[in-house]
Parts: C-alpha cells; sequence; structure tokens
C-alpha cells in the first residue's frame, strides 16, 4: 500500500490572476508558482515566480505556512478532467485550514472578505472563523485555543 503524505487541493476557478490577487493581497498566501498556458510546457516563459498582473493563467500553486492550495481554470482543467466541464465551482465542503495568529488573521482579513461566520470557540479546543472566497469556496480557520 503507498504511503500518502500530503494533499493539495486542486481547485477550479474562472479566473486564475483574480484569484491568486485574492490568496496573496487578502489572506496572505505566498506564490509559489504560475503557469500562463498548461500545454505550452515548462519553457522559462511560461513559468511566473511573481505576484503581477502581466499575464492570464492557467495555473496557479499558493502557500501560508504548511497550508498549499493549487487553482486551475475551468478551461484547463476541462481540457485534463472533462467531466468537470460543467460542474458549478464551488463546493459542498469546507477547506479547514488549521493556522497561528487567527485573531491577527481575522482583523486582517475583516472588511476585505466575505466573513460567514465570526471567531468563536469549539467544544474540541479549537477557536475558528469562516469566510467565502472569491469563487464561493468556504474556508474555515481554526487555532487551537
Amino acid at each position: 500500500m503507498p504511503n500518502h503524505n500530503m494533499l493539495i487541493p486542486n481547485l477550479m476557478v474562472e479566473n486564475v490572476q483574480k484569484t491568486m490577487r485574492f490568496y496573496h493581497d487578502v489572506l496572505g498566501f505566498e506564490l509559489m508558482a504560475a503557469v500562463v498556458d498548461m500545454q505550452a510546457g515548462m519553457d522559462e516563459t511560461n513559468i511566473i515566480l511573481d505576484v503581477n498582473d502581466e499575464h492570464s493563467l492557467d495555473w496557479v500553486n499558493m502557500k501560508r505556512g504548511e497550508i498549499e492550495l493549487m487553482f486551475q481554470s475551468r478551461a484547463s482543467l476541462s481540457t485534463e478532467v472533462p467531466e468537470l466541464a460543467e460542474v458549478a465551482i464551488g463546493a459542498s465542503q469546507t477547506l479547514y485550514l488549521r493556522c497561528e495568529g487567527l485573531q491577527s488573521l481575522y482583523k486582517k482579513v475583516k472588511g476585505s472578505v466575505d466573513i460567514i461566520k465570526e471567531p468563536h470557540n469549539k467544544f474540541y479546543g479549537m477557536r475558528e472563523f469562516y469566510v467565502k472566497d472569491i469563487n464561493g469556496y468556504i474556508l474555515c480557520f481554526a487555532e487551537e485555543i
């Protein structure tokens, strides 16, 4: 049986550039790498390593601490997985992101993001708040109390 040691969601979005900006500017994620055209390969003009508005993007990898997320355009992902071509963006799930400095993150993003549940303590020893990103994905930021 293979040893699985990491899960990195690849979320379908309509606009990778806007999503990259949101996760970078609002939520404090850093850009690991972006690809202009998924069909063009690893040419250095096709790989973007800094946040800028010069290119329309097919895919981006973002990271904040140990949390890593990938975002891929509907057009690009539908080429790879045709079953996703007509699927609604968003999900019937939450992405649970454990972090440190929850209160400072909340203060930073409040007013810049759709907060759907204010910070609250849970019986299992976590403090959490929920936001909706610009694509409709629900993120739960959580910190151990």
